[in-house]
């Protein structure tokens, strides 16, 4: 039997099915996440590129509505999107991280 379909898979992994929280799992710590300040960090980012947010949609061949939830806090970015944006306003991905880690305040609350 597969262990990967049906019942047996879904008891090995019930994570997967809802039975467990996130954070149970070791999802993100949202005390320490705000979804605002990646939004605050990437307008910043963005306006010192010299890039409006149709600039960068086109630089990253993304809908400009996209960059716009993504900068109000309304969307959370993938890392393939935290890549693709970083390097479109000239920057290493980890220095991106970095620049929303420094942003960060651990009072601050979530979206």
């Amino acid at each position: 039997m597969n262990i990967f379909c049906g019942a047996a898979s879904r008891q090995a992994r019930p994570y997967l099915w809802g039975r467990q929280t996130p954070r149970e799992v070791g999802a993100i710590d949202t005390d320490m996440y705000n979804p605002r300040v990646v939004g605050r960090v990437l307008r910043q980012v963005r306006l010192a590129a010299g890039l409006s947010q149709e600039g960068l949609a086109r630089e990253c061949d993304l809908h400009p509505t996209y960059i716009s939830l993504l900068e109000r806090g309304r969307s959370v970015p993938t890392l393939r999107i935290v890549w693709i944006i970083a390097r479109a306003v000239g920057l290493r991905p980890s220095e991106l991280v970095a620049l929303v880690e420094s942003d960060t305040d651990p009072n601050a609350t979530p979206g």
